[in-house]
């Protein structure tokens, strides 16, 4: 760049400034396909961050709306690289590349992009709506949850009062509802290896972590995420850890947790993708580790396979550990 674009005339000034929107473009691809790399090899959890938004917030000092316009691009991008050529010629934005993502299919995509180039915001979101209308609500009477309960209890107690007697000097109070009773709810059963952490140990290691994620990355930056924070074992159940305070941490659980980076790091990676896909499950369960979840707003619990559940306070959780 000229140091004094006063200096220029206006010719060369002008052919100055499309190189640098040229430019600018092309930089905007190279950061897709970087940020692209990236989230492929989760490497923002090696930067103390729960998610690819957190690493552009914190590391890249994106504002939200900024990260969030440029990881939606990078998706499509990531799932139809031939826009990278309207991207780095200015036919397309990054605006615009996000508000096609939902119409965009592999037969429609060079249409798309010819009849959405150069268009504003508006005129896309008009050109989406238009393939993609959205229907009318249907008319009619929707059946409410639990409704073929509430009408047996109903049938129950008109029974009920059907066959009290007429002469009865008890009156209303003599009446007792009989609710049918619901089936029992199947709920997996536990293992019986499983480990129980004492309510105590539960909450010295909220106290002494602060009700935060302690993950620290190699910059020496702590996590501090209270996003579904989860118990782990400094040292793996599975290799004789312990459920004490002393061998147990608050780890975040995000896309994929740091309980699954220290898992990683103490089993390697090529066993814990063996492990996973031998159980059919995502990174959401690795051995050894405690499957509690803390919100910020309320307190709630999952132990592995088991639907999640408000508990409350700490001293209120019922958890167990993996061997």
């Amino acid at each position: 760049m000229h140091t004094k674009p006063s200096a220029l005339d206006t010719k060369t000034l002008v052919s100055c400034l499309l190189a640098t929107a040229g430019g600018e473009r092309n930089e905007q691809v190279d950061f897709l396909l970087y940020l692209a790399e990236v989230d492929a090899r989760e490497a923002y959890r090696e930067h103390s961050c729960g998610s690819l938004w957190d690493f552009c917030r914190r590391e890249a000092h994106l504002r939200a709306g900024a990260a969030g316009r440029r990881i939606g691009a990078m998706r499509a991008l990531r799932d139809f690289p031939a826009l990278e050529a309207p991207l780095r010629d200015g036919r397309l934005c990054l605006t615009t590349v996000v508000t096609l993502r939902p119409v965009l299919t592999r037969e429609n995509l060079d249409e798309m992009v010819g009849r959405a180039a150069y268009l504003s915001d508006d005129d896309t979101a008009y050109l989406v709506a238009s393939l993609r209308p959205r229907q009318a609500p249907r008319e009619g009477i929707r059946k409410l949850p639990g409704a073929a309960a509430s009408v047996s209890t109903q049938a129950a107690v008109e029974a009920d009062h059907a066959s009290a007697p007429a002469s009865s000097s008890a009156g209303p109070a003599a009446l007792t509802l009989q609710p049918v009773q619901d089936a029992p709810a199947l709920r997996p059963a536990r293992r019986a290896t499983l480990e129980p952490v004492s309510a105590e140990v539960r909450r010295q290691v909220w106290e002494r972590d602060g009700g935060r994620c302690t993950y620290v990355g190699p910059d020496g930056h702590r996590c501090d995420s209270r996003w579904q924070l989860e118990l782990d074992h400094v040292d793996s159940a599975k290799l004789g850890g312990h459920t004490t305070a002393d061998d147990l941490r608050l780890r975040c659980k995000a896309r994929r947790p740091q309980n699954s980076l220290h898992a990683e790091q103490t089993f390697g990676r090529a066993y814990m993708a063996k492990f996973r896909h031998a159980r059919g499950e995502t990174a959401a369960h690795e051995p050894g580790v405690v499957r509690i979840r803390f919100y910020p707003e309320s307190l709630s619990l999952a132990i592995a396979d088991s639907p999640v559940r408000d508990v409350g306070r700490p001293r209120h959780l019922s958890m167990c550990s993996r061997p």
